[in-house]
């Protein structure tokens, strides 16, 4: 009938008999019971295919990826030295000038500041016969001033505010042209005691170390 011949068919994977020859026996027909029993092992099927979903997660990912290394292409490690520092590695640093009243501070100022430079080691401390710029430092100001007075006694001050300044150049060793110039001031406090001239001296390398510190971030980063 109709109906029985649409449930039948000959597996066309079947090897054919031979003209006047019995048919083999595995050539015989199946019904669709049969042939869905051995649809997934049958020897001429072919493995299904990855799911589209499963392609199109791994075409996002690749792009992800591709898309996160070409973003990192132009980022290095380390600091970025500013433009006026382009190509400077070693750095001299000759003693500063002290045009304050303050006694003998300019060879600690000068030492600290070298130092903080170490710290950093973005730069290369070096005598001027090596150096690729020089840096010229002059210390301007210490200032004193109020920061709380005592209680009961507006004249007289618990507590002071120290702030020392220092104006720096920066030049080319052999032309002493100008490559960048800044005025930086550092600060500190201390408080009142007997010798007031005695805790001022010992707070002024306090104040030039906050002083080397901006400094040092001046050549290493530009602020």
């Amino acid at each position: 009938t109709a109906a029985s011949d649409a449930n039948t068919f000959t597996d066309p994977c079947r090897s054919i008999a031979k003209p006047g020859s019995d048919p083999p026996a595995h050539s015989r027909t199946e019904t669709n019971a049969d042939r869905s029993k051995r649809r997934d092992a049958h020897p001429c099927r072919t493995r299904p295919s990855l799911p589209v979903m499963g392609r199109s997660i791994g075409r996002q990912f690749l792009c992800l990826l591709f898309g996160c290394l070409l973003g990192c292409a132009g980022y290095t490690l380390g600091p970025t030295p500013p433009t006026y520092m382009k190509g400077v590695h070693r750095v001299a640093v000759p003693i500063f000038k002290n045009t304050t009243i303050a006694p003998d501070i300019q060879a600690m100022a000068t030492t600290t500041v070298i130092k903080q430079i170490q710290e950093d080691g973005t730069y290369e401390v070096t005598g001027v016969d090596q150096a690729d710029a020089v840096v010229i430092g002059t210390i301007v100001s210490v200032e004193r001033s109020k920061a709380r007075s005592l209680r009961g006694n507006v004249l007289a001050s618990a507590e002071f505010n120290l702030r020392v300044t220092i104006d720096f150049r920066i030049e080319q060793p052999n032309t002493s042209q100008l490559m960048a110039q800044r005025s930086i001031e550092g600060g500190t406090s201390f408080f009142v005691g007997n010798d007031i001239a005695s805790q001022e001296r010992e707070a002024i390398p306090l104040a030039v170390q906050d002083l080397a510190v901006q400094f040092a971030s001046f050549l290493s980063e530009g602020w």
